[in-house]
């Protein structure tokens, strides 16, 4: 969902920047990166990738900001949109701040919530699952503020 929001965003405002941050989140990653993933898939859906930029090199949530910083220079009087997971965005928005980006308006895309219904109250592997999610986020928000990489919300 986050790639298809920011198409769609980019369509309905062409005149800017789309970028696209991440290399791989795997420790020994193998074949295409994040970036030729999606270029191809650009290619393959004959969509123009006039004005889409793509940041390759970033290995975690922390390099994701910082490079693309890097890559981007923002003016300090510029607004910038961040998408990523709803479940992610609390860690992203606070590593975005703390690397230093300007004004940022946060859109959470792919919320997982369960099923309505009785059933689904009592479905082990779905409930591991968010639970695991909430555990990797938490402990990476942790780790990234003891280590001066994630600044709450001022």
């Amino acid at each position: 969902e986050r790639l298809v929001l920011g198409l769609s965003l980019h369509t309905k405002f062409p005149d800017k920047p789309l970028w696209f941050t991440g290399f791989s989140g795997a420790l020994r990653p193998k074949g295409w990166s994040e970036a030729e993933n999606t270029k191809s898939m650009l290619n393959a859906l004959q969509i123009s990738d006039q004005n889409i930029y793509f940041e390759a090199r970033s290995r975690n949530t922390y390099e994701n900001a910082l490079y693309t910083l890097e890559a981007v220079n923002p003016d300090p009087d510029e607004t910038w949109l961040l998408i990523t997971s709803a479940a992610h965005m609390p860690r992203s928005a606070g590593v975005f701040r703390a690397a230093g980006w300007p004004e940022m308006l946060y859109l959470p895309t792919d919320y997982r919530t369960t099923k309505t219904g009785f059933s689904s109250a009592f479905n082990p592997g779905a409930t591991y699952s968010i639970i695991g999610s909430a555990y990797h986020e938490y402990v990476g928000m942790l780790v990234y503020w003891m280590t001066d990489r994630w600044v709450a919300e001022p």
